[in-house]
């Protein structure tokens, strides 16, 4: 044993945090300048970005939303300076000149992770101040996002614009707004909400049946909401059987 413990390769030293860095990799990305094969070829700072054909991307960089979103989900989890320093590129890309609609939607994502990365009882603060200040965006696409992201925060102000995207938005907007409408569970706007949510199950879209059943996830040990759920796999979506055994199986987290 003591032999075996001798051989064992030591821990690599913890990478130190360079905010500056770590939030050029994950917004902006390093770019041409450094070829990749995979993500861990795109870090600095402590940080990855995203490896798509042999560059590196960052969030405000990527036209691929899959990547897009593997990168706000962790700049959500990077380390408290790291989100602070992001918050100041943010602004900028928010309000800059040449920051089109593609650039301000990222932001809008971004700003919405780190929100939700607030400890609990933390207040939303600065990265919901940007949100509200971005609602009446002149691309459509931009405010819906807006919207989405207040919601999933718990915005009260906005719930009456998903409401309305979920029953005459897009197909993905439809999509969106479930996810958007998650964020009102244990608010005074969840009775909406969960009804909201209970009716879109209906929708005729695949893709919207599945974002409202993650959506109901806060009140899925509720009656109605069980036999809404079971109804809908019996008729319509079978292929979420065994999620919906996960999903009544779990505990239920706020």
């Amino acid at each position: 044993m003591v032999t075996l413990a001798g051989c064992q390769p030591k821990a690599p030293p913890p990478v130190a945090v360079d905010a500056p860095a770590a939030v050029h990799a994950l917004l902006d990305g390093l770019g041409p300048s450094r070829t990749c094969q995979a993500d861990r070829d795109c870090s600095s700072g402590g940080q990855q970005g995203a490896c798509v054909l042999s560059t590196c991307f960052g969030i405000l960089t990527t036209d691929s939303r899959a990547a897009r979103r593997g990168l706000v989900a962790r700049l959500a989890a990077a380390p408290e300076p790291v989100r602070a320093a992001a918050l100041l590129r943010l602004e900028t890309a928010l309000h800059g000149l040449s920051s089109g609609p593609a650039v301000r939607l990222a932001a809008v994502e971004a700003l919405g992770a780190l929100g939700r990365s607030q400890p609990t009882g933390k207040p939303c603060a600065k990265p919901c101040e940007l949100l509200k200040l971005q609602s009446d965006d002149q691309a459509p696409t931009v405010a819906a996002a807006v919207r989405v992201e207040l919601g999933s925060l718990g915005d009260a102000s906005v719930q009456p614009g998903l409401l309305e995207d979920l029953t005459a938005g897009t197909e993905l907007l439809r999509a969106e707004s479930c996810r958007g409408l998650a964020g009102y569970a244990g608010t005074a706007q969840a009775g909406a909400a969960r009804e909201a949510l209970l009716a879109a199950l209906l929708d005729r879209s695949p893709v919207v049946h599945a974002a409202a059943f993650v959506a109901l996830r806060p009140w899925a040990k509720e009656p109605a909401v069980q036999l809404a759920l079971r109804q809908l796999v019996q008729t319509k979506a079978p292929h979420l059987a065994y999620a919906l055994d996960k999903l009544q199986a779990a505990p239920v987290t706020p």
